[in-house]
């Protein structure tokens, strides 16, 4: 399983700030997931968070042919705007670990050891905001 992480960002969401905190997460979590099993039902963890200041429900597709998802997860936006680094790296975990809550709704996903995989995005997150 790869993560793949984009985003939908307000005009006063700074694009670099934003990208910043995108990299270094997406990052430190392939680096650690790439050598885990979490079986065949997921290749591909695509997530895009969504910051905007008014409100914006987020969305949930799997596709089973390509064992892809397309998970649309909002942020708040104050907090990400207003917040540091760590504020700001936060909001994204959580935001995938709500991600990763949404795929147990799934029928398809049986098989996928989702509690493992939210025990593993918990672990790197709490390590990275320290």
């Amino acid at each position: 399983m790869k993560l793949w992480i984009s985003g939908r960002i307000d005009d006063d969401i700074e694009g670099p700030i934003f990208s910043h905190v995108l990299r270094e997460v997406r990052d430190v979590i392939n680096s650690y997931i790439e050598n885990k099993d979490y079986g065949p039902e997921i290749k591909s963890w695509d997530v895009i968070m969504v910051i905007f200041k008014e409100k914006i429900a987020g969305s949930f597709k799997y596709n089973a042919r390509t064992k892809e998802t397309d998970i649309e997860i909002p942020i708040d936006h104050n907090k990400f705007k207003t917040g540091d680094i760590k504020d700001r790296k936060m909001l994204f975990f959580d935001a995938l670990v709500l991600s990763l809550q949404q795929l147990k709704e799934n029928k398809r996903l049986k098989e996928f050891p989702l509690q493992r995989v939210i025990d593993d995005i918990t672990a790197i997150a709490e390590k990275e905001v320290d």
